[in-house]
């Protein structure tokens, strides 16, 4: 994958056809079924190449979340793509893009994990909702 941010400044078509999905999206976060607390919610964003286009899904689907759950109670999102994804592109989305949901949110947590998502790549039973700007497009 080409570096740089490449993808996000190729694909602002496909950011913009993610409406329909973002608020379907928002509306799985205020039903889906949450984790006992203490525990975390992990949500999983699949196929995330730089992050663009999961800020706002992502940061939705949190707003939507805390308004079920106390504000202190942690969110993950875990960020997945092929190893040969430009991770230092999508941590430099999640820290510096002001549409970033880590600039609202100090209980939310960012991570990757560099393998393809056609094979299983988190726990069983760990994920509360998952996001694929992919399946979308």
């Amino acid at each position: 994958m080409e570096a740089g941010g490449a993808y996000s400044r190729s694909s602002r078509v496909q950011a913009a056809g993610l409406v329909p999905g973002t608020t379907l999206f928002e509306h799985a976060a205020a039903d889906v079924e949450l984790p006992p607390s203490p525990h975390a919610i992990l949500l999983a964003d699949y196929g995330a190449a730089s992050g663009h286009n999961s800020l706002r899904p992502t940061s939705v689907a949190i707003a939507a979340l805390r308004m079920r759950i106390e504000h202190e109670r942690p969110i993950c999102v875990v960020h997945t793509d092929v190893p040969e994804n430009d991770f230092t592109a999508l941590f430099q989305t999640l820290s510096n893009d002001p549409e970033s949901y880590l600039s609202h949110d100090t209980a939310v947590f960012a991570m990757a994990v560099g393998r393809s998502f056609y094979q299983q790549i988190l726990p069983s039973a760990s994920v509360t909702l998952g996001w694929s700007s992919w399946a979308v497009q």
